[in-house]
């Protein structure tokens, strides 16, 4: 699915599998490309890196493709970075695709949004 609508610009991937970007040859838009980095409140600016500023300055790239769960994975969730992905997905992108993609002990289901206007 990121394949067929892939127009060369950035992917982001939050709180999915971060082996997408392998998968399909994107480069990792920020160093907190693992799910609970960026989706889960327990990781909040944990790093060095600020979570919703590292998620706005991705989102500044202007991603064509972004994946996000269709419900929050795992708890408690990082809020100020989901809606602050809902916000630019409804507002840029449409989805594409719910996919159920497998994780450790169970599946996940994804929303693909894609064809991401440039502003």
């Amino acid at each position: 699915m990121i394949r067929g609508h892939d127009d060369g610009s950035p992917l982001f991937v939050v709180d999915g599998p971060p082996q997408l970007y392998t998968l399909t040859g994107h480069a990792f838009p920020t160093p907190l490309v693992f799910p609970h980095h960026l989706g889960d409140a327990n990781e909040k600016d944990l790093s060095h890196l600020s979570t919703l500023g590292e998620t706005r300055r991705v989102l500044a790239q202007r991603p064509g493709i972004v994946v996000t769960p269709d419900k929050p994975r795992e708890g408690p969730p990082n809020m100020e970075v989901l809606d602050t992905v809902y916000a630019y997905v409804r507002k840029n992108c449409r989805r594409v695709a719910n996919i159920e993609t497998p994780d450790a002990l169970t599946t996940a289901r994804m929303d693909v949004w894609a064809d991401c206007r440039k502003r």
